[in-house]
């Protein structure tokens, strides 16, 4: 929950089983479905504000873009049951953001958490961060 907006994410979280995932597995520049097998889905049950661009509630599939340097493009596109990132659709996507890009210690399977407003993504030894009011 972020204020009284119930919050549902549902993703696959892959491990790392010693690969190089962002940069390798996951190239720089290419859309990432943000987890694994079926996109990433997250559903809002209020509108909502994403960085402070509007967002309607509804489920949407969660898409990001790893980059080598700098913030990552996030993507919430109104087809939310698809596989991967394969055929996304851009005139589809409903809102489109940055996610802040910080350093953590390694984590071995990706996980996505709520917490002060935010939602989290992280995996291997790379945390995004978005703002959700």
């Amino acid at each position: 929950m972020i204020g009284e907006t119930k919050i549902t994410i549902n993703y696959s979280a892959p491990s790392v089983r010693g690969r190089v995932i962002f940069g390798e597995l996951e190239k720089f520049g290419v859309v990432w479905r943000a987890g694994a097998n079926e996109a990433t889905t997250i559903e809002f049950s209020q509108d909502v504000l994403i960085n402070g661009k509007e967002l309607k509630a509804g489920k949407y599939a969660f898409f990001t873009t790893p980059m080598e340097k700098g913030d990552w493009p996030i993507i919430f596109n109104s087809v939310h049951n698809q596989w991967g990132a394969y055929k996304l659709d851009p005139s589809k996507n409903v809102l489109e953001s940055e996610a802040k890009v910080s350093k953590i210690e390694p984590v071995e399977m990706l996980r996505y958490s709520i917490s002060g407003g935010m939602i989290h993504l992280e995996w291997s030894t790379t945390k995004i961060s978005f703002e959700v009011k």
